[in-house]
């Protein structure tokens, strides 16, 4: 673990490391988008956190912060990065409960789910110190009392991340922001997404940088 620009990183980062003291900054449109559009402020989930650039900044704004992250290096730093009202959870979320294998790239945000039919797998090949089995869960399983902002970052597992938080975004309505990446996900993948979400009554707004918003408007 090392620091930089005020936050801390995994021991050979470096895709985060490059922004310097403006890595607080990271993606900061696409925060302030998806703020225009939150009605309430009691829970955020942040769905794949990493180290916690986006926790740090919802746990400004939100009451409770549920931060998931599977990846233990990864999690150590998000421990040292978020406040007292981050609740750190050391899982993977996907539309099931069980044990998935993770494999780690050269910067700590490329992590992904390697053994799971629904998901791209990138073109790489994965050395095996590299692979970690990850506890998953689903959000629904945690029967939330209250939700109004959700990040999903999960490197091309999106679509089934969304699967099993259906009945969590349909009771709460939550404002939701889905990394729209080709490069990590596939045009097929984000369309998963993007029509699901459609398919639950929300409606697509701006997407600032790399994350699209959606909203339920009525």
């Amino acid at each position: 673990m090392f620091k930089s620009g005020g936050l801390f990183f995994p021991k050979g980062e470096h895709h985060f490391t490059k922004y310097g003291d403006a890595v607080v900054d990271y993606q900061k449109a696409d925060r302030d988008v998806a703020y225009s559009y939150v009605k309430g402020w009691r829970r955020a989930l942040d769905a794949g956190a990493n180290v916690g650039i986006f926790s740090r900044d919802f746990a400004t704004r939100f009451d409770e912060v549920v931060a998931f992250e599977p990846m233990p290096l990864t999690r150590e730093c998000l421990e040292a990065n978020v406040p007292d009202n981050v609740r750190i959870e050391a899982i993977a979320v996907a539309d099931q409960p069980g044990v998935l294998q993770m494999c780690r790239t050269g910067s700590s945000g490329g992590s992904f789910i390697c053994n799971h039919p629904g998901i791209m797998i990138p073109d790489m090949v994965i050395r095996p110190e590299r692979r970690i089995d990850v506890e998953v869960r689903t959000i629904d399983s945690y029967d939330f009392d209250a939700v109004d902002l959700i990040k999903f970052d999960v490197q091309g597992a999106e679509y089934l991340a969304l699967l099993g938080a259906r009945e969590t975004i349909l009771r709460h309505r939550p404002v939701i922001m889905i990394e729209e990446k080709v490069s990590t996900q596939g045009a097929e993948h984000i369309k998963m997404a993007s029509d699901l979400l459609l398919s639950l009554g929300m409606t697509a707004k701006e997407k600032a940088q790399a994350d699209r918003v959606y909203i339920f408007e009525s």
